[in-house]
């Protein structure tokens, strides 16, 4: 495999073991955001056919990787292993692909300011990258077209002629590369850059690098695939998705350096196979997502083994030094404090509202019943602990969130605790479809009318606020992660405190 006809440097010695080491990089708060590693061997810069190749012998310090939600200021950088991309304000943007909306979070304090989602007569979202600017908001779906985000809160669809799929952006500028995310089998040439930068969906985009091409030359795609991202200076950073790679192109469009370094188990070439009589391309993704932080250090998440989930954290100084590495689960949100500490918490404690941590009374409703001809009276389940759900026909996570709320209303004492459903579509004929479609509900189900967002100020669906007895706002929730299981767990310790 050769970029512009060379080959490719071999892979560095392996990372070294993470454990032990004194104290340092103090963060501030009194506890250190990483331990040094005394067997550490610095870096090491040669050159490869007029190419600067630094190679990694392992990281400098071990990661402290918190479990708690950053007191102070902080900034997303990945979401369920996926990453966010900057805002001006010093926040974060993150496009959440299966759930179909954009959530913007703050920086301090931190937690989710905005929901953008499609509504009624509006087709699904299938957000990849979301930029943010004072002006606008721009959303990049799947099949590559854009959306603006207008004054009113309304998607205006986009005409934009960039090559390859924006997979990385800051304020000013976006990035488009070959995505992991969509691998075609087709070829490269030597000459084709491996990224562009744009300042604007219109405007002319830079080429910058050169791509690596493939011995097999169907494979040109996937190995050039990865996450680019804008650098402040004009120049850009890729995280090869396939290869342990990171490289730095400078404002003029030439690579400065490649960045090696070398997974616990070898990495498998990819190569192609035949499966049923038809031929399939075979590989890892090894990178899976890359962030800037507001450090100005390069944030990679990987994997431990080629075939498992991103579980760790690599982080790069802008000269391609491997500093610093950590654990961090599956899944969970990763966020970056003022101080340089690293904070990997559970998705739905990192959306919960920051103004109801405390709790605050809940609106109380009266409404009609979706499906049967009476109403809806919170104030009927007075005593009880109440998990109100709010959704729509056009949520795409609403469908597959639903049935599980079934199930735990399921499992509930109605003398204890209840789910109620409250359905915002402006025509009711939607919900009860929807609901028809999905086999019915036991729980009761109230009928909006499209304006409950107008008296709840939810900022997205699905919504869910979970309350005491006493009707007091215990945790909300946005969005649904795949799993009832949070709502169930802050359920069963609310009821705890009554025995």
């Amino acid at each position: 495999m050769n970029r512009n006809g060379r080959r490719a440097g071999a892979w560095v010695p392996g990372l070294v073991v993470l454990f032990g080491g004194l104290a340092a990089c103090g963060s501030g708060d009194g506890e250190p955001v990483a331990d040094p590693l005394p067997d550490h061997r610095e870096a090491e810069r040669v050159v490869e056919g007029g190419e600067t190749i630094v190679l990694n012998e392992g990281p400098r310090e071990a990661l402290r990787v918190r479990d708690q939600l950053p007191s102070g200021s902080a900034q997303l950088i990945f979401l369920r292993g996926r990453a966010a991309t900057p805002t001006p304000s010093g926040g974060a943007a993150w496009a959440d692909l299966d759930g179909g909306r954009v959530l913007v979070f703050g920086h301090s304090p931190v937690g989710v300011q905005q929901v953008i989602q499609s509504g009624d007569g509006e087709g699904a979202l299938e957000p990849v990258v979301a930029q943010v600017r004072p002006e606008r908001t721009r959303i990049f779906q799947r099949d590559g077209t854009g959306l603006a985000v207008a004054p009113g809160g309304e998607l205006v669809r986009e005409g934009h002629r960039l090559p390859g799929i924006v997979t990385g952006a800051d304020p000013t500028f976006l990035a488009t590369s070959r995505s992991p995310l969509f691998l075609p089998l087709s070829p490269v040439r030597a000459e084709d850059p491996l990224l562009w930068i744009a300042e604007d969906p219109s405007s002319p985009p830079r080429p910058m690098g050169r791509v690596l091409v493939p011995e097999e030359p169907v494979l040109g795609y996937l190995v050039n695939s990865g996450w680019a991202l804008p650098a402040p200076d004009g120049g850009a950073y890729f995280a090869s998705g396939l290869r342990p790679e990171l490289i730095r192109i400078g404002p003029d469009g030439h690579p400065e350096w490649t960045s090696r370094w070398r997974p616990r188990k070898p990495v498998r070439e990819p190569r192609i196979e035949a499966v049923d009589g038809s031929a399939v391309a075979s590989f890892d993704i090894l990178q899976h997502a890359a962030a800037l932080g507001g450090d100005g250090r390069i944030y990679v998440l990987t994997a431990s083994e080629s075939t498992s989930r991103a579980d760790r954290l690599l982080v790069f100084e802008p000269d391609g030094t491997l500093v610093r590495t950590g654990k961090v689960p599956p899944d969970h949100a990763v966020f970056l404090d003022d101080r340089g500490a690293v904070h990997a918490i559970p998705e739905d404690r990192a959306l919960m509202d920051p103004a109801e941590r405390d709790r605050a009374p809940f609106d109380p409703f009266d409404l009609p019943d979706l499906i049967a001809d009476n109403h809806v009276n919170l104030e009927e389940y007075e005593d009880r602990v109440v998990v109100v759900n709010f959704w729509a026909s056009w949520c795409p996570p609403c469908r597959r969130e639903i049935p599980a709320l079934d199930s735990l209303a399921a499992e509930l004492d109605p003398h204890q605790a209840v789910v109620i459903g409250l359905n915002d579509d402006q025509v009711a004929s939607r919900g009860v479809a929807f609901l028809n479609e999905l086999g019915g509900v036991s729980y009761p189900n109230a009928r909006g009318g499209g304006r409950l967002r107008g008296i709840y100020g939810y900022r997205g669906l699905p919504y869910t606020v979970i309350l005491d007895r006493d009707h007091k706002v215990i945790q909300s929730f946005y969005g649904f992660g795949g799993s009832v299981d949070p709502l169930r767990r802050v359920v069963r310790e609310e009821l705890a405190r009554y025995r």
